[in-house]
Formats: C-alpha cells, sequence, structure tokens
C-alpha cells in the first residue's frame, strides 16, 4: 500500500533519474507500483504542458498532487500500533518541553507512568511493550555535528524570523522568510504580515520563479505549516500542502530534529 508521502517519494526520486528498480528496493514498493505512479505522472505532466484552459490547468495540478487510492486490507493487529506509537511519542515530547521549563523533577515520565497514561487514555498496552520502546528510545545515540559539502543546486535552507519595525512611531511585526543556500551562501528573504501556509506556498513559488530552477531539497525547520505531527524523532507527518508543492515542482521535502537548529547550517 503506497500513502501520499511514498507517491511523493517516488516522483522526487524518479526526477532526479534514480531508476525506477532502485525506487522501489529502496522504499521497499512493488516495482509495478512504482511504474504505474511513473506513468500516471509522465501522462499528467504531458497533458499539462499542452492544456491551455485555465480550468483544465488546475484539474491537471490537482491530480497531480493528490493522494493515490487506498486499497482496503485485512491487517493483524499488534500491540504497539501506529495510534499507540503515536501517542507515547507524544507524550515523551510533553515531558521534554517540562523539562525544558522545569528541569530534572520527580515527575519525570517512566515506562510505568507512560503504561498508566496510554491505558487510562484507551490504549490496550503492556507495560512490558512500552518498556521496549521507552528503553529504546532513552538509549538512542546522541546527536553530532558532521560537516556537508553541497554542490550548487543541491539544497535551499527555509526559515522564518520575525521583524519589528517602527513606522511613524508605531511598532510592527513582521515575519521574514529567510531562504538561505548552504553552497554559494545567497540569502532570498521576503517580508509578510503572517507566517501561515499561503506564505510558506507564495514564498516558495517567487523564489522557485527568482531562481529559474528548483533546488533538489527544502530543508525546513519543524514548523507547524510544514509538519503536521512527529510521530517520533526521525519520522514526521507533513501536512498536505507543502507535499503537494513539492509533488508539483519536484523538491524533496527535508526537515531538522526537534530542538536541533544546528542541523540547518553545517555545511562547508
Amino acid at each position: 500500500m503506497i500513502d501520499i508521502i511514498n507517491k511523493n517519494e517516488v516522483i522526487i526520486r524518479y526526477r532526479s533519474g534514480e531508476s525506477k528498480r532502485s525506487i522501489s528496493k529502496s522504499l521497499g514498493i512493488s516495482r509495478n507500483t512504482v511504474a504505474r505512479y511513473i506513468k500516471q505522472y509522465d501522462e499528467l505532466e504531458a497533458k499539462l504542458s499542452e492544456a491551455v484552459d485555465k480550468t483544465v490547468i488546475a484539474a491537471i495540478q490537482d491530480e497531480i498532487c493528490s493522494a493515490p487510492k487506498r486499497k482496503v486490507v485485512n491487517v493483524k493487529k499488534k500491540a504497539f500500533t501506529p495510534e499507540v506509537e503515536r501517542r507515547f511519542y507524544e507524550l515523551i515530547a510533553i515531558d521534554e518541553k517540562r523539562k525544558e521549563v522545569l528541569g530534572t523533577n520527580k515527575q519525570t515520565l517512566s515506562a510505568a507512568g507512560l503504561t498508566r497514561r496510554l491505558n487510562s487514555e484507551g490504549y490496550k498496552v503492556s507495560e512490558s511493550t512500552i518498556l521496549i520502546y521507552f528503553n529504546a528510545y532513552k538509549n538512542a545515540h546522541p546527536e553530532c555535528y558532521i560537516k556537508q559539502w553541497y554542490y550548487y543546486g543541491k539544497r535551499a535552507e527555509y526559515d522564518f524570523h520575525q521583524i519589528k519595525v517602527s513606522i511613524a512611531g508605531e511598532v510592527k511585526v513582521y515575519h521574514q522568510v529567510t531562504i538561505s543556500l548552504p553552497k554559494s551562501n545567497y540569502v532570498f528573504g521576503l517580508l509578510y504580515k503572517n507566517e501561515n501556509i499561503k506564505t510558506v506556498m507564495d514564498s516558495i513559488i517567487k523564489f522557485i520563479s527568482f531562481c529559474g530552477g528548483v533546488f533538489e531539497e527544502m530543508v525546513f525547520d519543524n514548523m507547524s505549516t510544514v509538519v503536521k505531527r512527529i510521530i517520533k524523532p526521525n519520522d514526521k507527518e507533513y501536512t498536505d500542502d507543502i507535499i503537494r508543492l513539492s509533488t508539483y515542482y519536484g523538491f524533496k521535502i527535508t526537515t531538522c530534529n526537534p530542538r536541533s537548529g544546528n542541523e540547518i547550517m553545517l555545511s562547508l
């Protein structure tokens, strides 16, 4: 079964020149499924290049960016379901945030406490199961700093900054979109009144238009306009709008880990 994120990944890799066989093996998706979505994408691109009517163009664009239809299959249930896993990491994230504010305290989360909380919320899972995943989380490898090398056109880094301006004695707040290119150290900036998904979409489209091309990957901090939910540290659910934009223009979405802004600008 393939979801919109995997469909997006198939198209991005295909546009980057990766073979269908390699995509299939890397993503764990059947070659027939990969071939079907690539064929559909090529056909829609061909139609789009020939279309003139704005209504037809919009319909084709929407189909390119739409989620694939899902087949209903019977899956054997397990205790640590995706729903339990999602809530498990949400509770850990809440605890980490509390530690930032209060420091280490007696209310620090434990496997037993996690189990009680999950059970009280209606999730049926044992403490032994939670203990396995909780220990795996605690024993995760610590972060390290690795210098990166990029070639031109490889990577663009997206971020927001708040700008306060005094106009006629009145302080006004604006939101600056900053798109940095680590290879050339070039910085592209725009000011907006709001920090929302419309701002993100508009700024990326203007950036692509300004550059006259698309960078291979666009790196974002964990802003809510891009990341809908952090399921676990290395697994995130992106918003539908950013996935559609990525699919249409062909750039890969990359995000840094929570509270790890240092990952953005480590480059040569």
